[in-house]
């Protein structure tokens, strides 16, 4: 059994689970521990969770709460805890509780990882809706990343423009320098 246990401040973070958040995503795709904490504490949009499964910590997901749909920013399943269809377990579960489109960024496609990573969306309801996006650096010192924002469900042009102005907006615009955050 699935189930989210939300993170909002950072004396109640596991350890275990920024060491995951921070290996399993290159520096550019992934904030400072400062920029994190500061977001978990004073942006209510943004779910940090603890992924349980069996009652057990299997990982980590993070989401944003954005204008009538969801940007799915993180997923790290702990090795020990993989090749039990969690991933998939917890797609279908968010599915039913966060209703709505769903938006998420990808590498794009190739023959390794980034086309796996492609096609393992695509088995759980997702398609790719944006090809032409590059995620804006989370801070100064990183650099912006050309990716592919898939959805859950079919969006109209506008809808898609829209929403994609929205993450860049609201979740990259609080770009604040590791240094900066007070």
């Amino acid at each position: 059994m699935i189930e989210l246990n939300r993170i909002t401040r950072r004396e109640d973070m596991p350890e275990a689970l920024m060491r995951l958040y921070e290996e399993s995503f290159p520096d550019e795709e992934r904030r400072c521990r400062k920029q994190l904490f500061y977001l978990l504490e004073n942006r209510n949009a943004l779910f940090f969770c603890e992924i349980r499964y069996n009652g057990q910590s299997a990982g980590l997901f993070v989401y944003w709460r954005l204008n009538g749909f969801c940007f799915l920013e993180h997923l790290a399943i702990f090795p020990v805890m993989r090749n039990h269809n969690i991933g998939s377990r917890l797609l279908a579960y968010i599915d039913r509780y966060l209703p709505g489109p769903r938006l998420l960024e990808v590498e794009p496609a190739d023959d390794g990882m980034a086309g796996r990573r492609i096609r393992y969306y695509e088995r759980n309801g997702y398609a790719v809706v944006e090809k032409d996006y590059v995620q804006p650096a989370f801070d100064p010192t990183k650099r912006p990343i050309p990716l592919w924002i898939m959805c859950n469900q079919p969006l109209s042009d506008r809808q898609r423009a829209d929403y994609v102005r929205t993450i860049v907006e609201e979740v990259y615009r609080a770009n604040f320098s590791c240094i900066d955050i007070k």
